[in-house]
C-alpha cells in the first residue's frame, strides 16, 4: 500500500499489549479520523462557519432520550438545542439517520 502526501500520526495504545487489541484500537482510531474528517468536509460544503472544536463541542452538547411505554414503539425525543445545536443537527441531517435505527 502506498501512502502519498500523509500526516503521520502516532496512536500506539498505551495500555494494550495483545497484537489483536492493538489492532481494534488503530482501526477505531482511524475510522474515528475519517468520521470526523467527513463531517468537517460536509458542513464546509454547506458554507457552515464553525470551527473545528465548536463543532465537537456542539455536538456533544445534544441530548437524545429513547422512550418506550408497554407496547408502544420506541419514540425518540430530543432536550431543547441552542442555535447552533439546532443547525449542527439539520445539516448533518442527525434526525433522519436517528430514525433509521433499528430499535
Amino acid at each position: 500500500m502506498w501512502l502519498k502526501n500523509t500526516l503521520l500520526i502516532p496512536i500506539k495504545p498505551i495500555y494494550l499489549r495483545d497484537d489483536d487489541h492493538i489492532k481494534v484500537h488503530i482501526f477505531l482510531c482511524v475510522t474515528g479520523l475519517i468520521f470526523y474528517r467527513y463531517l468537517m468536509w460536509k458542513l464546509k460544503k454547506q458554507d457552515e462557519p464553525l470551527s473545528d472544536t465548536t463543532v465537537i463541542e456542539n455536538l456533544e452538547k445534544i441530548r437524545v432520550m429513547l422512550a418506550k411505554r408497554d407496547d408502544e414503539p420506541v419514540k425518540i425525543k430530543y432536550e431543547e438545542m441552542d442555535l447552533n445545536q439546532m443547525r449542527l443537527f439539520s445539516t448533518l441531517e442527525l434526525g433522519g439517520a436517528l430514525k433509521k435505527v433499528n430499535l
